[in-house]
């Protein structure tokens, strides 16, 4: 228990960057930021897309084989700015789960697929406090089922950039993000700060939606230390024996170091490789998510992009 709250805080201590949530929950979202905000042009498409894998660890209980994790976004949204202080995202996308475990003994479906729609938005219109917020909608695109098969994401997020005491301003930043349906709902609150240290260091350290350490080598590039978090929930297939129509909840976390090319303001790419700290769960329920099987598995290399 003690290792699991350690590794908890020290997930939610590596730091933040502003543009994309390294919570899983958030990355069906195609987040607005800052820059878009100050683009001279009122109105665009924007195209994201990131993949995770994790590669397969042991079980803690020997009598089960290994398991690994993979998961891939694409998102298109169009945003729309207002008079460079405010803004507001339409979009859909598609995310691919996929769950490496070949020896499953509660059932045998390993691919799970997701079409999301999302609106989100900021707005800079208060003096020194931005406020920012998205909902969408994740349907499994097996059944379509609104009422059942689907799950929606909440978050609403405040910053508050306070100039007293420090050398530099310092941003305060408070909110929620939730991921409610599929007979489960989770809460996490949004809290933490963030800061310029030096014109190549940024401190950000906000939990649990954006956790980055950035150092800007040169003009477009950057090494960044980033922790995350997987929290992937979803429903399993018919003729699945007892756990038929029942769900799976796969939970993970780890600290990676990448680097970003950033090209201003035509593209973005990012790469990442790290370790989980080897806390991880996957917790296995029927379809009316109980009879819950949990299971823990220790740490394992994964790489990424962006």
């Amino acid at each position: 228990m003690f290792k699991r709250i350690a590794l908890f805080f020290l997930a939610s201590s590596c730091l933040f960057a502003q543009e994309t949530p390294s919570f899983e929950t958030d990355d069906s979202i195609v987040w607005m930021n800052d820059e878009d905000l100050a683009s001279r042009i009122p109105n665009f498409f924007t195209i994201e897309a990131d993949y995770d894998k994790i590669f397969c660890s042991d079980f803690e209980d020997p009598a089960y084989d290994q398991i690994g994790y993979s998961e891939t976004n694409v998102g298109i949204s169009y945003m729309k700015m207002f008079c460079g202080i405010e803004g507001i995202a339409l979009g859909v996308g598609y995310t691919h789960a996929h769950l490496d475990w070949v020896d499953n003994p509660f059932f045998c479906q390993r691919d799970f697929d997701n079409f999301n729609v999302f609106i989100n938005g900021m707005t800079k219109r208060f003096r020194c406090f931005d406020l920012k917020g998205a909902l969408s909608a994740n349907i499994d695109t097996r059944t379509w089922n609104l009422s059942s098969d689907t799950f929606y994401l909440a978050t609403f997020w405040g910053r508050y950039e306070w100039c007293s005491g420090f050398c530099v301003p310092v941003g305060l930043n408070l909110g929620v993000t939730s991921r409610f349906g599929l007979k489960d709902t989770l809460i996490y609150p949004i809290i933490g700060v963030d800061f310029q240290a030096t014109e190549r260091l940024r401190f950000n350290l906000i939990f649990p939606v954006d956790m980055v350490v950035s150092y800007k080598v040169c003009p477009c590039w950057f090494v960044e230390l980033t922790g995350r978090i997987w929290n992937s929930r979803r429903r399993i297939a018919e003729e699945e024996g007892l756990f038929s129509r029942g769900y799976f909840e796969y939970r993970n976390s780890g600290l990676d170091l990448g680097v970003r090319y950033d090209w201003d303001p035509v593209a973005t790419v990012a790469l990442h490789a790290g370790s989980t700290f080897g806390a991880g769960e996957i917790r296995v329920s029927n379809s009316n998510n109980d009879d819950a099987e949990t299971l823990s598995f220790d740490a394992g290399f994964y790489l990424g992009g962006e």
